[in-house]
């Protein structure tokens, strides 16, 4: 059985956001904030070996309560937040961030489960399996059809 890893990001679950284009140039708005989030999995995952063959991710998205709901912060924590962020741009994120230092490639990620719910603190919390007992064959030689 394998060791089952929880990874916590600390703060508000940031959305991926798409690079700027200037004249002749590419800006990643959020670039100092994927390489804290980068150092802080890298610190986590210590000396661990990256995660390979197909991957589940199991994500939970800890939103702020805004400040005009604090007196329904005891009814909010832990129901469902439907509000923006986009819960898929928030996966983007983490996938981004998690790619080379979790794992080689964000393509591994095969199976997804997510949600996003008020939390206090606010944080990303998520673990990673591996799928490989789910499937047949050899992942060694396991090739890509073209």
């Amino acid at each position: 059985m394998e060791e089952v890893v929880v990874y916590t990001i600390p703060g508000a679950p940031i959305p991926l956001q798409r690079p700027r284009h200037y004249v002749n140039r590419v800006y990643d708005a959020q670039k100092n904030h994927k390489l804290i989030i980068g150092i802080n999995l890298t610190n986590q995952h210590g000396d661990r070996p990256l995660y390979n063959g197909p991957l589940l991710l199991n994500a939970t998205f800890y939103m702020p309560l805004a400040k005009t709901r604090e007196k329904q912060k005891e009814k909010l924590l832990g129901t469902p937040d439907f509000y923006k962020p986009d819960i898929d741009n928030l996966i983007k994120m983490v996938l981004d961030c998690a790619n080379k230092i979790l794992y080689n490639d964000d393509a591994q990620i095969t199976a997804i489960i997510t949600k996003k719910i008020y939390g206090d603190p606010p944080r990303t919390e998520f673990t990673l399996r591996t799928l490989k007992d789910h499937y047949k064959g050899d992942f060694k030689t396991l090739k890509r059809i073209k």
